[in-house]
């Protein structure tokens, strides 16, 4: 059987997975890639692309946000490796990165003293949202800490 452009047939972990409008399913995977994914007419999933090193490591989310009239859209991806990336539609590019482990630090030493412990888990981006109205990004992290990024 063909593996297709995913590569040869293997086991990895899927760290997050994002459906976009379209119909293509995103996968962030262990190794720092993106799988792209599209349903074949007997219903099963098939690797259509790999997009290679996205990340330095696991990808922990792969979010797709997109305005109520369609108009402006991006994809945004957290990874082990300490950055957030912000990516044009369907990851044509990386418009912006974020050093995330640069931002945590900077959020605990104006908050007080925090464990090691604490900060190393709030550097780890495990969830994402997007308000386009203010033009702010949410980043929930380990602890229960959710982060609030002004982008405008």
């Amino acid at each position: 059987s063909d593996a297709g452009p995913g590569g040869r047939l293997e086991t990895q972990r899927i760290y997050s997975i994002c459906c976009l409008p379209d119909g293509v399913t995103l996968s962030g995977m262990a190794d720092g890639d993106i799988l792209s994914w599209s349903l074949r007419e007997d219903n099963l999933h098939v690797c259509t692309k790999r997009l290679s090193d996205v990340h330095n490591g696991p990808i922990h989310v792969v979010s797709y946000f997109e305005n109520s009239d369609s108009q402006h859209a991006f994809l945004a991806t957290g990874g082990a490796d300490g950055t957030l990336k912000l990516h044009t539609p369907f990851m044509k590019s990386v418009t912006v990165t974020i050093q995330w482990g640069a931002v945590v630090d900077r959020v605990v030493h104006v908050k007080g003293a925090e464990t090691s412990e604490k900060t190393k888990s709030m550097k780890l981006i495990r969830a994402l949202d997007f308000n386009f109205g203010q033009q702010t990004l949410l980043v929930g992290c380990g602890y229960g800490v959710v982060i609030e990024l002004d982008l405008s």
